[in-house]
């Protein structure tokens, strides 16, 4: 019986697929059976919920899914609204994947809106593509260990237009009842999104590799995350690259969008995604000019990436900025504002209640042996917004190629740089310090 085994190391979970003898075929046109018979490639089945449901599907099978086009509302999902409600188990997770094998080489299409709401599951070779919903084409929460590979997840035709607001991600990772816990997304092709590519939002353990990403809004990692790692992506011709930003909460229960556990989490925590490494990238020709912003990020290393043809005066490549976007209604929130009043500010006059907004800084930053090639005229490597931070970040051996002016600014100070490496700023709490081997002139 041959195996093949492969790691989530930020999870610590093992995934194995198994035998040929645990393969089920499903076709848009197939047929269903209560007793589990048939579900091969000449008698496959059809509906994956009531094959569910006649207790036919379990961990280490692989279901492969003939061509055709597996439309969200179509019975092969649960309830008919695009639900993937089926589990395997730690080391033998159910893999859904197309019948590459066929003569065709066409791969199964899901088209619409789906949710993932299982645990252990693989999703592989598989083409997603939305609808005009506003949905996402992918959301996943509710369980863990979750991997999307080889597919390709896009909006429908026309869907993105840069520096048009509209909504609708492609792959939306999200707290249920606890945070998703143990996600890999890796050699995807991911493109035309309404939104973001990817949204996480309050996931541990998040692995993000060797995608193709284009034509979307960014990146986002949101409050609540932590344990994330985005690897060896090639980002380009969007409108930003990868953000650390606020999220909006609901005012009138107090929840906290990325987290189940609120009233645990202390109010000045809240926002913070922790342990972000951000490495191998290429990331090139963004509208905006923003390639990564680690507002709120603790403990994150941006390390090893290249930025092409992408800065836009004064938009910085690399932008650490205070969160001022959460709201929070709860009495932990409440008493920490009247105790910290400089750290929170009142919400906006649709949002009642008592709401206050809590405001995040980033800490422990590190910005470290990046490249940054053909950088529009007098770009900007490296902004951080006064008090947005709680010590200085760290930025080391970064290396510009090209004519381009590149300057780094901090709290009211600009050092400027032309084809030189930087030396790395103190990480002593307090104002950060200057490199004193480069010239300093006021902000602009």
């Amino acid at each position: 019986m041959s195996r093949v085994i492969f790691m989530l190391a930020l999870a610590g979970a093992v995934w194995t697929t198994t035998s040929l003898a645990d393969d089920r075929y499903f076709s848009t046109t197939g047929s269903d059976d209560a007793h589990c018979k048939g579900g091969t490639r000449s008698h496959p089945w059809r509906s994956l919920e009531a094959q569910s449901r006649h207790g036919c599907i379990h961990g280490g099978q692989t279901l492969i899914l003939m061509p055709g086009n597996y439309d969200a509302n179509s019975d092969f999902f649960f309830g008919k609204k695009g639900r993937i409600n089926i589990s395997g188990k730690d080391g033998r997770p159910v893999t859904l994947r197309s019948d590459i094998g066929n003569r065709q080489h066409q791969r199964a299409v899901f088209r619409g809106a789906f949710v993932v709401n299982g645990s252990n599951i693989i999703f592989s070779d598989i083409e997603f593509t939305g609808d005009t919903s506003g949905q996402p084409v992918l959301a996943v929460g509710g369980g863990r260990n979750v991997r999307i590979e080889k597919s390709t997840i896009r909006g429908p035709a026309g869907s993105w237009i840069n520096g048009l607001a509209r909504r609708g991600d492609c792959i939306k990772v999200v707290a249920d009842i606890k945070p998703m816990s143990g996600v890999e997304i890796e050699g995807n092709s991911i493109h035309d999104c309404a939104e973001d590519a990817i949204d996480v939002n309050g996931a541990h353990h998040v692995l993000i590799r060797g995608n193709v990403i284009s034509r979307s809004s960014q990146i986002q990692i949101k409050g609540g995350a932590k344990n994330i790692t985005i690897s060896e992506n090639h980002l380009h011709h969007m409108t930003k690259g990868i953000l650390g930003q606020g999220m909006d909460c609901s005012a009138d229960l107090g929840r906290y969008c990325g987290s189940y556990d609120l009233l645990e989490i202390h109010p000045s925590n809240r926002f913070q995604a922790m342990d972000v490494l951000i490495s191998n990238n290429r990331i090139q020709d963004l509208s905006d000019g923003v390639a990564i912003e680690a507002s709120g990020w603790h403990r994150a290393t941006i390390i090893d990436n290249r930025f092409e043809n992408i800065g836009s005066y004064p938009q910085p490549l690399i932008r650490v900025r205070r969160n001022i976007g959460t709201a929070y209604t709860d009495d932990a929130a409440q008493a920490f504002c009247r105790s910290t009043p400089s750290r929170c500010q009142p919400c906006s006059k649709t949002l009642k209640n008592g709401c206050k907004r809590v405001l995040s800084q980033s800490r422990d930053v590190r910005v470290v042996n990046n490249t940054v090639v053909n950088a529009h005229a007098r770009a900007r490597f490296f902004y951080i917004e006064k008090d947005s931070s709680e010590n200085a970040p760290c930025l080391n051996e970064n290396r510009f190629a090209g004519p381009a002016l590149v300057d780094v600014a901090f709290e009211g100070k600009i050092s400027t740089y032309r084809n030189g490496s930087d030396t790395c700023v103190s990480s002593q709490a307090g104002a950060p310090s200057t490199p004193s081997n480069v010239h300093v002139e006021p902000t602009e």
